[in-house]
């Protein structure tokens, strides 16, 4: 009787956990979760746009660049967020064939920079499809 107790529980439990698991989106430890976003709570390095493309891409299924509007949002939760250096991070904006869109989280100023320069990559991923 109680290796059939401890059985159901171990069952209800690895149901539990996976629910929740789905709800937050499965959320890993270097991870967390800021409104319908996924975002790493660490930076993939410093490099060149198209560089910062393909490593999110590397990451896994879903992993990209912030757009210009989610760029606000890390700003304003950079404390939360946290491990962000005081410098330029590239959005997943591209403005042209040379330029891409910037988030300084030094100060709060944003604008165009050319793609080749050497900039933070803080890779996202969407809860929402």
């Amino acid at each position: 009787m109680k290796c059939l107790i401890i059985i159901l529980f171990i069952l209800i439990s690895n149901l539990l956990y996976s629910q929740n698991k789905k709800n937050i989106g499965n959320v890993n430890a270097d991870e967390i979760k800021v409104g319908d976003l996924i975002v790493k709570r660490h930076d993939a390095g410093k490099m060149s746009w198209d560089d910062a493309i393909i490593t999110c891409e590397k990451i896994g299924e879903g992993w990209r660049l912030p757009t210009k509007q989610e760029m606000a949002v890390l700003y304003k939760k950079k404390e939360v967020i946290g491990g962000f250096e005081k410098d330029g991070y590239w959005s997943g904006f591209s403005i042209d064939g040379h330029l891409a869109f910037v988030q300084s989280f030094y100060k709060n100023i944003n604008g165009p920079n050319a793609k080749h320069d050497l900039l933070f990559v803080r890779p996202v991923k969407s809860l929402s499809k």
